[in-house]
């Protein structure tokens, strides 16, 4: 009998890849081509900062030495005392070997400085496409592929682009970074004063229900037993509490104090259709963003994408003229 066939995750991805429509497929393999060849960039930008670390160092080390010998110089020791005095910095003699090293080692300095930030760059960017490959692998592994259709977005000629396409670029992210700011201040938004205070009296009211103790038979009938403590205990100070209107009076009045420090308020019957008004929105700025992306790398320039960017829309988005890629 012959084995099994194993079926991998892997497996499992690229038969769910395949079903996707032509464009798709394509434009998730540039992705992973871009990942690769970021990765190959910081890969480089890292060893030419080892590179230049190390410069740095023989640097650092020959302007020490160098400096330790002109301290006992005679000559050295009053320049030194002088500039002290004056309260200035001691500068070796123009011309010697001391001066040359410094100006080496400050140019070796800048250097590593250069290379270390062209490095945490590489780095960044890298790590960035990689966590938007995985949300793309992720999604495609739980969408629908059926569902799955290209965004067809126009593409006018390179002669028509926008001539910033950077500047656009970045208002479209100013546009998206609005609508998230609105989303959040609308799902931490409180409900109107009247809600909750209607909130508050159906939470006593059921705290109230639970206070039902056994009134009627002991202490209605005529040698009925008298509950215990005991049996009592069930009943919290708070169902009690809730039965009594002074301690909802104290409770309705803290509540609409509270107000005051509370940023402004949305209906509850509201909500629903401001929040899909902004996924509206954002969606329609997503797919604007990743227009601008592809019409920029069409153009030979490269814009990165947002870690954080919708995979779907990223990767259903292409230019007309690739569609039929």
């Amino acid at each position: 009998m012959a084995a099994p066939a194993l079926v991998s995750a892997a497996s499992t991805f690229e038969q769910r890849l395949d079903a996707l429509p032509a464009p798709l497929r394509a434009k998730f393999r540039a992705l992973e081509d871009h990942a690769e060849v970021l990765g190959e960039r910081a890969l480089s930008a890292f060893s030419r900062w080892q590179e230049a670390h190390a410069h740095a160092a023989t640097a650092r080390a020959t302007f020490a030495a160098l400096e330790s010998s002109d301290k006992r110089g005679l000559d050295s020791i009053h320049a030194r005392s002088k500039a002290e005095r004056e309260g200035r910095t001691y500068q070796p003699p123009a011309g010697s070997a001391l001066a040359a090293a410094a100006t080496d080692l400050s140019r070796r300095v800048e250097r590593l400085a250069q290379r270390l930030a062209t490095r945490d760059a590489t780095e960044q960017a890298r790590a960035e496409a990689l966590q938007l490959l995985t949300s793309l692998r992720d999604t495609i592994m739980t969408a629908d592929a059926a569902t799955w259709q290209p965004l067809v977005v126009d593409a006018p000629g390179p002669d028509r682009s926008p001539t910033n396409l950077p500047g656009e670029l970045a208002r479209v992210r100013q546009a998206l970074a609005a609508v998230t700011q609105e989303a959040t201040a609308l799902a931490r938004a409180p409900l109107p004063v009247s809600e909750a205070h209607a909130r508050l009296d159906a939470w006593l009211d059921s705290m109230a229900s639970q206070y039902d103790p056994p009134l009627a038979s002991s202490f209605a009938r005529l040698g009925a037993r008298l509950p215990s403590p005991e049996e009592l205990m069930p009943y919290r100070l708070v169902p009690l509490l809730a039965c009594l209107p002074p301690w909802r009076d104290i409770l309705h009045d803290r509540l609409a104090t509270a107000y005051a420090t509370l940023p402004a308020s949305v209906p509850s019957a509201d909500r629903p259709d401001a929040a899909a008004a902004l996924a509206t929105l954002r969606q329609q700025l997503e797919i604007a963003e990743e227009r601008l992306v592809l019409l920029a790398a069409r153009d030979g320039l490269d814009l990165a994408r947002r870690p954080d960017a919708d995979a779907g829309i990223v990767l259903r988005v292409v230019l007309a003229e690739a569609e039929g890629a």
